[in-house]
């Protein structure tokens, strides 16, 4: 189009040539600004979530300042949802009556309660991983 009418001095008054030396980035608020690794955490690590498709999704979490931090890598500088967890309830699923999920154990599993929220499920990989998170999470969820 500018090879056709890039001599019109009548059109070319009407637009503005755009600057293309500044990029352009997308808004970060500024709650999600936390590095995966950052110091200071009571926890972090690989969790797996169900998502509402029931599929299990693995994403690295970091729980700091009673708040957790989800992030897609453990490398990643920005994270991608917030979660304050004050006033959240944690369960553990009953081993004797559930059964494996997905291949995971009863014992791997953990759930966050919220009233007037969905409960968030989350599976550690192993026992000890599960034992870590549950009790970093029963001393943020307390008032």
């Amino acid at each position: 189009v500018e090879k056709i009418y890039g001599e019109d001095i009548d059109l070319r008054s009407r637009f503005k040539r755009r600057d293309i030396s500044r990029s352009v980035t997308r808004f970060v608020p500024q709650r999600l600004k936390l590095s995966a690794n950052s110091e200071g955490s009571q926890v972090s690590g690989y969790l797996r979530k169900k998502q509402k498709n029931m599929k299990w999704k693995r994403c690295w979490f970091v729980l700091k300042d009673r708040v957790l931090y989800t992030y897609r890598a453990s490398e990643d500088t920005v994270a991608i949802d917030t979660l304050p967890v004050l006033g959240w309830q944690i369960t553990m699923l009953d081993q004797k009556t559930s059964e494996p999920q997905d291949s995971f154990q009863p014992y791997q599993m953990f759930q966050l309660t919220h009233p007037g929220s969905q409960p968030i499920m989350f599976c550690a990989e192993n026992e000890n991983s599960t034992d870590k998170w549950v009790t970093a999470f029963r001393e943020a969820v307390q008032f």
